[in-house]
Protein backbone atom coordinates (compact mmCIF):
# COMPACT_ATOMS: atom_id res chain seq x y z
CA UNK A 1 0.00 0.00 0.00
CA UNK A 2 1.00 3.62 -0.70
CA UNK A 3 -0.11 6.88 0.85
CA UNK A 4 -1.86 9.32 -1.85
CA UNK A 5 0.64 12.06 -1.49
CA UNK A 6 -2.36 15.00 -2.12
CA UNK A 7 -4.37 13.47 1.01
CA UNK A 8 -1.83 13.69 3.72
CA UNK A 9 -2.82 17.14 4.82
CA UNK A 10 -7.30 16.57 4.83
CA UNK A 11 -6.39 13.13 6.45
CA UNK A 12 -4.12 14.24 9.35
CA UNK A 13 -6.49 17.43 9.56
CA UNK A 14 -9.70 14.80 9.75
CA UNK A 15 -7.73 13.22 12.24
CA UNK A 16 -7.07 15.72 14.32
CA UNK A 17 -10.66 16.69 14.55
CA UNK A 18 -11.39 13.33 15.51
CA UNK A 19 -9.28 13.55 18.56
CA UNK A 20 -10.62 17.02 19.77
CA UNK A 21 -13.71 15.44 19.32
CA UNK A 22 -12.94 12.58 22.03
CA UNK A 23 -10.43 14.43 24.23
CA UNK A 24 -12.40 17.65 24.64
CA UNK A 25 -15.38 17.02 26.97
CA UNK A 26 -13.03 14.98 29.26
CA UNK A 27 -10.03 18.02 29.52
CA UNK A 28 -10.39 21.82 28.06
CA UNK A 29 -14.00 21.43 27.99
CA UNK A 30 -15.15 19.16 30.67
CA UNK A 31 -18.35 17.55 31.42
CA UNK A 32 -19.83 17.85 34.94
CA UNK A 33 -18.12 14.79 36.26
CA UNK A 34 -14.62 15.93 35.15
CA UNK A 35 -12.74 17.75 38.68
CA UNK A 36 -13.01 21.33 37.99
CA UNK A 37 -12.34 23.96 40.79
CA UNK A 38 -16.20 24.81 40.61
CA UNK A 39 -16.86 21.29 41.32
CA UNK A 40 -13.96 19.53 43.03
CA UNK A 41 -15.55 16.16 43.07
CA UNK A 42 -17.38 16.40 40.25
CA UNK A 43 -21.26 16.05 39.46
CA UNK A 44 -22.28 12.94 39.92
CA UNK A 45 -26.11 11.75 40.11
CA UNK A 46 -27.45 9.61 43.57
CA UNK A 47 -30.04 7.12 42.94
CA UNK A 48 -32.95 6.53 45.65
CA UNK A 49 -30.82 3.06 46.29
CA UNK A 50 -27.73 5.39 46.53
CA UNK A 51 -26.09 4.31 43.94
CA UNK A 52 -23.88 6.74 42.33
CA UNK A 53 -24.63 7.30 38.40
CA UNK A 54 -23.00 10.02 35.71
CA UNK A 55 -25.32 12.38 34.38
CA UNK A 56 -26.65 12.99 31.14
CA UNK A 57 -23.60 14.47 30.04
CA UNK A 58 -21.44 11.96 31.27
CA UNK A 59 -22.86 9.73 28.82
CA UNK A 60 -22.38 12.45 25.91
CA UNK A 61 -18.80 12.26 27.10
CA UNK A 62 -17.98 8.56 26.68
CA UNK A 63 -20.06 8.77 23.15
CA UNK A 64 -18.19 11.12 21.93
CA UNK A 65 -14.58 8.82 22.44
CA UNK A 66 -16.10 6.57 20.00
CA UNK A 67 -17.35 8.99 17.75
CA UNK A 68 -14.23 10.89 18.06
CA UNK A 69 -12.31 7.68 16.81
CA UNK A 70 -14.09 6.45 14.44
CA UNK A 71 -13.03 9.80 12.89
CA UNK A 72 -9.57 9.20 13.77
CA UNK A 73 -9.74 5.73 11.68
CA UNK A 74 -11.50 7.56 8.86
CA UNK A 75 -9.11 9.78 8.31
CA UNK A 76 -6.22 6.64 8.52
CA UNK A 77 -8.20 5.69 5.75
CA UNK A 78 -8.26 8.89 4.06
CA UNK A 79 -4.38 8.34 4.12
CA UNK A 80 -4.36 5.55 1.41
CA UNK A 81 -7.09 7.01 -0.29
CA UNK A 82 -6.69 7.22 -4.06
CA UNK A 83 -9.54 6.15 -6.18
CA UNK A 84 -12.10 9.56 -6.08
CA UNK A 85 -14.97 7.36 -5.06
CA UNK A 86 -12.79 6.16 -1.93
CA UNK A 87 -12.03 10.18 -1.30
CA UNK A 88 -16.33 10.71 -1.68
CA UNK A 89 -17.36 8.17 0.64
CA UNK A 90 -14.64 8.96 3.47
CA UNK A 91 -15.38 12.80 3.44
CA UNK A 92 -19.13 11.62 3.38
CA UNK A 93 -18.90 9.70 6.63
CA UNK A 94 -16.81 12.21 7.80
CA UNK A 95 -19.19 14.41 7.21
CA UNK A 96 -21.65 11.84 9.06
CA UNK A 97 -19.62 12.09 11.96
CA UNK A 98 -20.07 15.43 12.79
CA UNK A 99 -23.71 14.83 12.43
CA UNK A 100 -23.15 12.25 14.98
CA UNK A 101 -21.61 14.92 17.11
CA UNK A 102 -23.95 17.34 16.97
CA UNK A 103 -27.08 14.52 17.69
CA UNK A 104 -25.20 13.50 21.21
CA UNK A 105 -25.28 16.47 23.23
CA UNK A 106 -28.29 18.11 21.08
CA UNK A 107 -30.99 14.79 20.88
CA UNK A 108 -29.42 11.35 21.58
CA UNK A 109 -27.76 11.56 25.37
CA UNK A 110 -28.10 15.11 25.49
CA UNK A 111 -26.77 16.93 28.68
CA UNK A 112 -27.86 18.18 31.99
CA UNK A 113 -30.94 20.27 32.82
CA UNK A 114 -29.57 22.67 34.11
CA UNK A 115 -28.12 25.49 31.88
CA UNK A 116 -25.34 26.85 34.79
CA UNK A 117 -23.68 23.51 34.01
CA UNK A 118 -20.72 23.29 32.84
CA UNK A 119 -21.73 20.83 30.37
CA UNK A 120 -24.52 23.20 28.74
CA UNK A 121 -22.03 26.42 28.53
CA UNK A 122 -18.82 24.81 27.36
CA UNK A 123 -19.04 21.06 26.05
CA UNK A 124 -22.42 21.23 24.22
CA UNK A 125 -21.13 24.45 22.21
CA UNK A 126 -17.86 23.07 21.67
CA UNK A 127 -18.88 19.84 20.20
CA UNK A 128 -21.66 21.76 18.07
CA UNK A 129 -18.76 23.80 16.70
CA UNK A 130 -17.04 20.60 16.14
CA UNK A 131 -19.55 18.65 14.67
CA UNK A 132 -20.16 21.94 11.98
CA UNK A 133 -16.51 22.04 11.35
CA UNK A 134 -16.70 18.27 10.51
CA UNK A 135 -19.51 18.56 8.52
CA UNK A 136 -17.90 21.21 6.30
CA UNK A 137 -14.78 19.87 6.09
CA UNK A 138 -16.52 16.29 4.70
CA UNK A 139 -18.30 18.77 2.03
CA UNK A 140 -15.49 20.69 1.13
CA UNK A 141 -13.43 17.56 0.51
CA UNK A 142 -16.58 16.17 -1.42
CA UNK A 143 -16.83 19.41 -3.60
CA UNK A 144 -12.67 20.00 -4.85
CA UNK A 145 -11.82 16.20 -4.90
CA UNK A 146 -10.91 16.27 -8.51
CA UNK A 147 -8.31 19.44 -7.55
CA UNK A 148 -7.03 16.99 -4.59
CA UNK A 149 -6.04 14.57 -6.84
CA UNK A 150 -4.27 16.35 -9.91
Amino acid sequence: MEFSKKMVIPAIVLMLLGVLVAVGPWTFAPVCEVHTAENPNGLWVITAANKTLPMPCGYTARAEIGIGAATVIVGGMMLFATAIGSIISLAAVGAMMGGATIALPAALTKTCALSSHTCNTLTAPFLWVMGIVLILFGAALIVYRKKLMK
